[in-house]
């Protein structure tokens, strides 16, 4: 029997950002939404289909995420930021 995604156990932040991040489960149901001022967000997300949505500025990403039973999954999400130019080094 499959039970529903649950509220992240716990979350992190570090550093400088201004980003709106939500996660909502398989069912549609908001498991986190919250503005953080980080680049960098650790979410403790029970096992289950969850999409990640981050907004900065004008630009909203969406990403599906499935989390198997004792996996760590990392989610990159790039923004373009007004005044800040990309080196052919630098990738997006």
């Amino acid at each position: 029997m499959k039970t529903p995604m649950q509220s992240p156990r716990s979350a992190w932040t570090l550093g400088l950002g201004d980003v709106h991040v939500t996660v909502r489960n398989a069912g549609g149901e908001q498991m986190f939404d919250r503005s953080v001022d980080a680049p960098w967000l650790l979410l403790n997300l029970p096992p289950g289909r969850c999409e990640i949505a981050a907004e900065h500025a004008d630009q909203t990403k969406r990403m599906a995420v499935n989390i198997r039973p004792r996996q760590r999954r990392e989610v990159v999400v790039y923004f373009l930021v007004k005044g800040m130019e990309l080196s052919k080094t630098d990738s997006p």
